[in-house]
């Protein structure tokens, strides 16, 4: 057997590669690499070429919501932001009944008075109340109105408020990586929240509304902190730069960073009798101004005298104060349901053709309408809020615990019945 081994082994796949192969690899490689940038480099032109009108269209529409003086110039994450800016022409369409006065009082002292008289607020030596706006937290459960009352105070005030939380924000960022700005595409999100505080220094004095920030993503929650510490930094520069965040949030949800305390702080509530009146009275004549639905003369009188906390003499104004006392822990939305299902029912009602008013019979019969929805709801697991999910679950745990420990059997019991019962008698000790 010949045991000698060759001097050159043939290649796996073939003749081994010769040095001219492999620069002509190499010149392939290069090849292909330098077309790859090309075309990046080519589509990238075309596509912002593409998206330049578009974006020209998004400045001016911007600068048309907030009545700019001129022609905006902004960045391509700036003008993905159109969407969230609400100008006067937005805010008129939202109308807010039944507001608490107080919160609107804080409002307009803490946050409007400075923004549109910077002057008023000394750099030196100013006390805790009456510093810039900044950070304004607002605080209370879901649906008392938070963000509808920054808006209606915004609006009768002539403020553009640019209103953010994580979809719009997360829409903003799809957007601007669409349209080419690669800083979006490392950032996390956190270059369209710097965008967004940039855009509302060009739009001042301006609100920004924050929903509910602890559901922003990581990056953006950064780039926020920093923003507001970069305004914190800087109290003497509140005339040039005339920005408040307000925040909402439901409580203990999100609390402001350390070194950025909220100093202007705000709560709500769940709507007071009065409250629920003037709701149901103020959509009641603007569903009947509008044209929309007749209302009994004697239902509006007699909500306006429940509003202004005044009981009618008559027994409709004595129904009426009943009905709302059973409205209590209600909510505005709740509020424009029912009007909304009371006006169908009469229009289901009238065979006729003929416009029946709507009068408290059927608010009565909208509230039984909803009232057996809620019944529905609450025994479908499906339709339970995370909330919902958490007070059961905390129930079933606690009502699970109790009948485990009833069930158990009292060993311990036992054991120290019979050592306390049994006598202890002394063991001497003997020596050898």
């Amino acid at each position: 057997m010949d045991t000698r081994v060759p001097e050159k082994l043939p290649h796996r796949y073939g003749p081994a590669p010769t040095a001219a192969m492999k620069i002509g690899r190499a010149t392939l490689w290069t090849i292909a690499g330098s077309v790859a940038i090309v075309g990046v480099a080519a589509w990238q032109h075309y596509f912002l070429m593409a998206s330049h009108q578009q974006l020209q269209e998004c400045s001016e529409e911007i600068a048309r919501k907030a009545a700019a003086a001129g022609p905006l110039e902004l960045t391509t994450e700036e003008a993905c932001l159109e969407a969230c800016v609400k100008g006067q022409d937005e805010l008129a369409l939202m109308r807010v009944f039944g507001a608490d006065p107080d919160l609107i009082q804080s409002l307009e002292t803490e946050v409007v008075q400075p923004l549109r008289h910077p002057q008023q607020l000394a750099a030196q030596d100013m006390p805790a109340h009456l510093e810039p706006p900044h950070l304004v937290l607002i605080e209370g459960p879901v649906q008392t109105g938070k963000k509808s009352v920054v808006m209606e105070v915004a609006r009768t005030n002539g403020i553009t408020v640019l209103h953010l939380d994580k979809h719009s924000l997360e829409a903003a960022h799809k957007a601007a990586c669409c349209w080419g700005a690669l800083g979006s595409w490392w950032s996390g999100g956190g270059s369209v929240v710097a965008a967004a505080f940039s855009l509302a220094k060009k739009l001042q004095p301006c609100i920004i509304l924050l929903d509910k920030p602890h559901e922003l993503s990581r990056g953006m929650q950064v780039a926020l902190r920093a923003e507001l510490q970069r305004l914190r930094a800087a109290p003497q520069a509140w005339s040039q730069e005339r920005v408040s965040v307000v925040v909402t949030v439901a409580p203990l949800l999100w609390h402001p960073p350390v070194h950025v305390p909220a100093r202007h702080r705000m709560k709500t509530a769940l709507p007071s009798t009065r409250q629920l009146a003037a709701m149901l009275h103020g959509f009641l004549h603007r569903l009947q101004s509008s044209g929309q639905q007749p209302v009994q003369a004697q239902l509006l009188w007699a909500l306006q005298q429940a509003a202004r906390d005044e009981r009618a003499d008559t027994d409709l104004g004595f129904q009426v104060h009943q009905f709302v006392r059973r409205l209590w822990s209600r909510t505005a939305p709740q509020m424009a349901w029912l009007v909304l299902r009371a006006r169908q029912r009469v229009a289901g009602d009238a065979n006729d053709g003929a416009a029946h008013p709507l009068v408290l019979q059927d608010l009565e019969a909208a509230l039984q309408d909803l009232l057996a929805e809620e019944w529905q709801g609450w025994w479908w697991p499906g339709s339970w809020s995370a909330g919902t999910w958490l007070r059961v679950g905390a129930a079933v745990g606690l009502v699970g615990g109790a009948v485990a420990v009833a069930l158990m059997p009292d060993g311990g019991g036992q054991r120290s019945g019979s050592v306390s019962g049994t006598a202890l008698v002394p063991v001497g000790v003997s020596k050898r």
